[in-house]
Formats: structure tokens, C-alpha cells, sequence
């Protein structure tokens, strides 16, 4: 297609007013002007077709942009109550304290700061309220000036009921269950008391075992639960830690004769961890200890390829296979309840909080072998 502009020029030819036209052939123009009313009608669709809410301030937090989502999610609409209206930060946060609150962040982020993940709470049209996890950023012109603000929120209203209804079943059956151990540890105790065969006896010491281990595991969880919940990483020294977890379970392995042997150095250094570093160590000893039937574990700590390198071998029963596949990413299924694998796998996950890779192996012990490779301070 070709366009043209044509300008129509006066002068005077022998003494009359005529026009001179001239003809400019401006089709690239047009073909630049459609492209960019094309790119603004596509990038108008995306904006109102995303699923996901959208909307944009100008410096002074006066709404400019409020998409689709914005609208089904709230329950407000944009031309009618929206853009041009100053009542909707009242109506989404109508307690005044909590509403000063967003919008001193709102201010904050015209002043330059960028937010991810920041959940607030809104009250829609119908009165329902959502919560919503918010990313935004300030838009800036060309010269850096800061010239407003776009926000993208997701209704993340479902997830965040779905994980306080996991989390109080999860409360409520450890108490429950805590409860009922107590239960069954008291009348173990009163059975010790009675004239019983030998063999009655044996039966008697395993119960009262298994008892406390399921106690140990209950506790384990609840611990994991609040290891997960720390947020502060520190530069722990490593011997430090290993000598607290040696005489935290020294009582366990006099009880049960085992011989610990450690190989490391005093210079070995620091590594990257919180408290739970200790957990993690002492629980990896008082599961072999309690489940494998050992008696001899050794402990090795160098330096490669960057890491630290911790060893923890034992001549106990070997892992099973899927036990094993914990220690390398993959789901826990429950098959292995009955060789301890509730404990592994919490281990694992403490091991991970602590940014450590832990990896299982046979020991040349006859038993397992622990790899834990941590990150250096």
C-alpha cells in the first residue's frame, strides 16, 4: 500500500493566486505509526488478558493501570471505581492503621525499593477477604526518574488456608500422638515392677525402646518444623560443633559400648550453618545408634573441592536402597517406615535447611556411611 501527503502551497502565476501541490510519499511513516499502535493494542491485550492482577501508579499512587484480574479478583472495576477514584485503598484495607501500613510500603517502593512475595490481606467488594502475594517495582522514564510504580498480585488465598489446615492437623496429631506415647511409656514402666519371666523382660526393654524412639521422632518433627522457620545463616566452627554433639550423645553411646573414633583437625575451619547444624550431626549418631545395632562409628572432616567434607561410617546393618534414594532428592513414600525412615528423611531435610548435600553410601565398616558436604564460611 502506498500513502501520501499532499501539501497545497499559494503564489501568484502571471498575476492570479494559484496552489502548488506537492506530494510527499510518507509510507514508511504510516507503516511505523501502525506498528506502533499494533504494539500498544498487543501489549493492551496482555495487560488485560493476563491471569494474573496488574495494575500500575503513577508517582503520586494515583492508580493508572487496573487489568482484568484486578477487577474479578477485587470485585472493583476500573473505569467505574477504580482510575480516577480516590476510595480504593479505604476499600480494600478499611482499618485505617493496617492501610497506613500499605501504604508507607507503597511510598517506599516509589521511593526506589522492590518487594517480592509481600502478602497483604484485602477486603473485596462482596466482603470476602483474600490474601494476596504481591511483587512490584518503581517505573522509571528514560532519564532514571522514578515516575511510578507496577505492582503484579497472585490470590493466594486457597494456599495459604490449605498450609494453616496441614499445619494445625500436623500440631494436632503430634500432641495427640505425644499424648498417647506418654500413655503407653507409663504403663510400660508399671509392668517393670511385676514378677515376669526373662523372656517377658526382653519383650518389656524392646517395648519401652520403640516407645521412646516414636517419642524421639515426635520431638524430631516438631523441631524440623522450627529449624525451618530460622532464617539467619552464621559462620559456625565446625570442631566446635562436633565435640558439643559428642558429649550431647555421650551418655547413648556409654550405654551402649559403642566406640567413637574422630579423625580431624583442630584447623579444620568454619562452615555455613545455624543451631541446627548440632541437630543435624546428632541426630545422624543417635539414628545409627538406636537402629543399626553398632558398635564402632568413626568421623572424618577435610577439605575438598571447595567444601568441607564430614564422614560419619558405622559397622551396623546396612541402608536399604530406599533409603538411600532420600539422601539423593528423590520423594519419600513411606516405604521404608519400618528401618527408620521418617528420621532419614527429617535429617535430610535439616541438611538442606543448613545448605549441606548428604550423601549415603555402604561403609567399608560393614555398615553406612554418611557423606555431608558443607558449604566453607
Amino acid at each position: 500500500m502506498f500513502w501520501s501527503e499532499v501539501t497545497e502551497v499559494p503564489f501568484k502565476y502571471e498575476g492570479k493566486k494559484t496552489y502548488l501541490s506537492i506530494c510527499r510519499d510518507i509510507t514508511d511513516r504510516k507503516e511505523a505509526e501502525e506498528k506502533i499502535r499494533e504494539l500498544s493494542r498487543f501489549r493492551e491485550r496482555i495487560i488485560q488478558d493476563v491471569d494474573i492482577w496488574l495494575n500500575v501508579l503513577d508517582k503520586d499512587a494515583n492508580v493508572q493501570v487496573w487489568n482484568k484480574a484486578a477487577e474479578e479478583i477485587s470485585g472493583y472495576s476500573e473505569e467505574e471505581e477504580v482510575v480516577g477514584h480516590d476510595e480504593i485503598w479505604e476499600w480494600l484495607y478499611p482499618d485505617e492503621d493496617y492501610r497506613r501500613e500499605i501504604t508507607e510500603k507503597v511510598g517506599d517502593i516509589l521511593k526506589g525499593e522492590e518487594i517480592e512475595r509481600y502478602e497483604t490481606i484485602i477486603q473485596c467488594k462482596s466482603g470476602e477477604e483474600k490474601v494476596i502475594s504481591w511483587t512490584s517495582h518503581p517505573l522509571r522514564n528514560e532519564e532514571g526518574e522514578i515516575i511510578g510504580s507496577i505492582a503484579l498480585g497472585s490470590d493466594v488465598t486457597e494456599q495459604k488456608e490449605a498450609e494453616e489446615r496441614k499445619e494445625f492437623l500436623n500440631t494436632l496429631l503430634r500432641q495427640d500422638l505425644r499424648s498417647k506415647c506418654q500413655t503407653l511409656s507409663g504403663y510400660l514402666q508399671l509392668l517393670e515392677d511385676a514378677d515376669l519371666s526373662d523372656e517377658h523382660r526382653e519383650y518389656l526393654r524392646k517395648a519401652v525402646a520403640a516407645g521412646r524412639e516414636a517419642d524421639e521422632v515426635l520431638e524430631l518433627a516438631r523441631e524440623l518444623e522450627e529449624i525451618e522457620e530460622t532464617k539467619w545463616v552464621a559462620e559456625r566452627d565446625l570442631v566446635k560443633v562436633l565435640e558439643q554433639v559428642m558429649e550431647d550423645i555421650s551418655n547413648l553411646a556409654e550405654s551402649g559400648n559403642i566406640e567413637i573414633e574422630k579423625n580431624y583437625s583442630e584447623s579444620i575451619g568454619s562452615v555455613k550453618g545455624d543451631y541446627s547444624l548440632n541437630t543435624l550431626f546428632s541426630q545422624i549418631l543417635k539414628t545409627r545408634i538406636q537402629t543399626s545395632g553398632c558398635d564402632k562409628i568413626e568421623i572424618e572432616a577435610e577439605k575438598k573441592n571447595g567444601k568441607i567434607l564430614v564422614k560419619v561410617e558405622d559397622n551396623g546393618a546396612g541402608l536399604s536402597q530406599d533409603i538411600v534414594d532420600l539422601f539423593s532428592r528423590k520423594p519419600y513414600r513411606g516405604v521404608t517406615a519400618g528401618a527408620g525412615g521418617a528420621r532419614y528423611y527429617m535429617i535430610g531435610e535439616i541438611g538442606k535447611h543448613n545448605q549441606a548435600e548428604i550423601k549415603a553410601h555402604d561403609s567399608e565398616l560393614g555398615g553406612a556411611r554418611f557423606d555431608i558436604h558443607l558449604e566453607k564460611a
